[in-house]
């Protein structure tokens, strides 16, 4: 099958259904990933202003710890740049309307023009794809608001524990009260809302300032973190550490499903896991899997052509992977993967690039910060690479 060079992210603006959404999570507003495992998932509402986000993103880097930031459209068409710093350091995006009205009170229509208008926003401003997660403005919800937005393809995403931070020292609120609610709360699947602006009367960010002694508390107490891709089909966090399987570059799995179709890969995800010392990289798919072979490269090359290609994020060492049969794009040229290329930042996996998707061959190149021992792994609908350090 001929190959179709990578088109960019901001041509995606195709509508979800709720048959891409998980059977289980169709009609509720989550307040918790379903685990036993001691994870944690960071969130962070972005609506009012980013006073907050410089010293956010700064935290979450020295910690490697991934989130996930739900933006509304008009924060993500007044901070544009912003966005383009949240998509560079490679964390999950969601859709948290455009206006940030109370659902309840509008029509259908409305509510999905919200949806549709708020993802548009996204996307223009340089932002990932945020679907299909979602999280309700002033989390005011019943059950025909979340049908009408499970039918435009979207998980509603609530949460375990607001920190309210967002009522600032006016409200009565203190950076160590916002430690205590969050770590106060944790459990398995804990999921914790915070805010990247400051309060409107008395300029604090209390999440902010709060954010590195939680992270560090909760991590005290065992806890991993994850973004809410966990959701979505089983995230990047392992249930455990399990210290078998890893081994040595190059790796070969063969697989030869009968085509056509191609498999196709439909999303790239990635997540770091401190506790257990791995970063992983996820590849979502729709069809069967792909035969594929890892090995080391000294340089980075485009195929076909054969240019060289600049991993985000550096790296000292390159992994490359490539998939047969496999591809990035629909039969008619449009590209599944977006982004195509990330800066992580993650202990080992410092970025990635989709190097090729042509002739029924995908290759995707890891940046990495030195060699490392790798391990595979496959469920439905999905295979996964994990790093060691």
């Amino acid at each position: 099958m001929a190959g179709h060079p990578a088109q960019p992210a901001t041509a995606q603006l195709s509508t979800a259904t709720s048959s891409t959404i998980p059977p289980g999570l169709l009609g509720k507003d989550v307040e918790a990933i379903p685990t036993s495992s001691k994870v944690v998932a960071l969130t962070f509402d972005g609506g009012s202003n980013a006073d907050g986000l410089t010293s956010i993103l700064s935290t979450l880097a020295a910690q490697q710890v991934p989130a996930t930031f739900f933006l509304t459209g008009s924060w993500a068409s007044s901070y544009p740049a912003a966005v383009k710093k949240l998509v560079t350091a490679g964390y999950r995006l969601g859709n948290h309307t455009a206006t940030h009205p109370h659902l309840t009170k509008l029509s259908d229509a409305a509510i999905t023009r919200e949806l549709t208008r708020g993802r548009a926003q996204i996307i223009a401003a340089g932002g990932t794809e945020p679907q299909p997660l979602f999280r309700f403005p002033y989390g005011d919800r019943n059950a025909h608001a979340i049908s009408v937005v499970n039918k435009a393809g979207y998980v509603p995403v609530r949460w375990s524990v607001d920190t309210l931070g967002w009522k600032g020292t006016s409200g009565g609120m203190t950076k160590q009260k916002v430690i205590n609610r969050a770590v106060g709360a944790a459990k398995p699947g804990e999921i914790v809302l915070m805010h990247l602006g400051s309060n409107p009367d008395d300029h604090t960010t209390l999440d902010a300032a709060a954010l590195g002694t939680v992270i560090s508390k909760l991590k005290a107490r065992g806890y991993g973190f994850a973004s809410l891709d966990a959701l979505l089909g089983g995230g990047v966090i392992l249930p455990g550490c399990d210290p078998t399987f890893w081994r040595t570059a190059p790796v070969t799995v063969a697989h030869d499903p009968q085509v056509p179709p191609v498999p196709v890969v439909t999303g790239i995800r990635t997540g770091s896991h401190p506790e257990c010392r791995f970063d992983r990289v996820v590849f979502d798919l729709n069809d069967a899997q792909p035969g594929y072979q890892l090995r080391y490269v000294t340089s980075v090359s485009a195929d076909p052509s054969g240019q060289p290609v600049t991993v985000p994020g550096g790296g000292t060492k390159f992994l490359l992977i490539v998939m047969h049969p496999a591809q990035g794009h629909t039969d008619a040229g449009a590209t599944t993967i977006a982004p195509a290329s990330a800066a992580l930042g993650y202990p080992m996996l410092k970025g990635y690039a989709v190097t090729g998707d042509f002739e029924g061959y995908l290759s995707v190149v890891l940046g990495l910060a030195k060699d490392a021992q790798i391990r595979t792994g496959e469920v439905a609908g999905r295979w996964y690479v994990d790093v060691a350090y």
